[in-house]
């Protein structure tokens, strides 16, 4: 956790320092400093007790510069502290960038929507981070953009001492509705879509995600109603959701779930949901509440 507090602190220092720099020039009024963040945790119960679901914390800092130039760091607490990105971007149109440097592969829910406000549940859904890389964040080249309804990143890594390809491509055909596709190779593929539909009262997602390496799938789906909608002076939000998830890495295993997501707060939501999990031969009961935090 020192690691992590010291990075963060290391990556606002540097861009507080650069942006005093920039006030004191013509440049300043083209840059721009940003912070986003998020952090999570909880406690589950079940057969074998109370267990605490371990923090999730997640720092990172923006500095755009002149002439479509820009740095991004981000740092990570999960277990351990680790810096997940740190790159270097340039862009020349809205549909053409390129960046360099250590960043996401862009596959798979639990590496695009890992934040607590994109998913209902407590925890993120274990069959698909159990078939996803081990290692979701590596160095290498990105070429991305978006052009109308359409975005994409195409990127070039360094996997285990050899190259390793990703790519996305994400539709938007309306203001509420996203669809995307993604896949990576690195010898055998992984490939991933999922949907996001989101109105005034409801919200709702889907993922589909197949390993070649794990031999597995992942299926998942979840959607929520806000019971406060059309409410007068209701400025929270409270979401009763359902979600369903199939995976078959070890074992087949269904597991349904519902909960209620308040939020008093855009930036801060309250979780609380009760899981059933099927297997072949058994079954399980668990209970959770958690907390997320996230920066605007």
């Amino acid at each position: 956790m020192k690691r992590a507090i010291i990075c963060v602190i290391a990556l606002s220092a540097i861009s507080v320092m650069a942006a005093a720099k920039d006030e004191d020039s013509s440049k300043a009024r083209n840059s721009s400093f940003t912070i986003e963040g998020y952090g999570e945790t909880g406690v589950m119960k079940t057969s074998e007790g109370y267990n605490a679901v371990s923090p999730h914390v997640l720092a990172g800092a923006e500095y755009i510069w002149k002439y479509g130039w820009s740095a991004f760091g981000e740092v990570e607490y999960a277990d351990a502290a680790d810096i997940t990105q740190l790159f270097a971007q340039k862009t020349f149109t809205e549909w053409a960038a390129v960046r360099f440097g250590k960043m996401t592969v862009p596959v798979g829910i639990s590496n695009l929507l890992d934040n607590p406000m994109d998913h209902f549940s407590v925890s993120l859904p274990l069959g698909e981070t159990d078939i996803l890389p081990e290692n979701c964040n590596l160095t290498g080249i990105s070429f991305l953009g978006s052009h109308k309804m359409c975005n994409y990143e195409a990127q070039i890594l360094l996997a285990n001492d050899s190259l390793a390809l990703a790519m996305r491509i994400e539709n938007s055909p309306a203001d509420n509705l996203s669809i995307d596709a993604s896949g990576y190779y690195d010898g055998k593929f992984i490939v991933s879509s999922n949907l996001r539909f989101s109105s005034d009262a409801v919200i709702a997602r889907a993922v589909a995600t197949y390993s070649q390496r794990a031999n597995a799938v992942h299926c998942g789906a979840e959607a929520g109603y806000d019971l406060f909608h059309g409410l007068p002076k209701a400025n929270s939000r409270l979401f009763a959701f359902v979600r369903y998830d199939f995976s078959n890495h070890k074992e087949n295993c269904h597991s349904a779930k519902i909960g209620i997501n308040y939020l008093p707060l855009e930036q801060i939501v309250i979780k609380a949901e009760y899981e059933r999990n099927i297997l072949r031969n058994s079954s399980d009961n668990n209970l959770a509440i958690g907390v997320g935090i996230s920066l605007p």
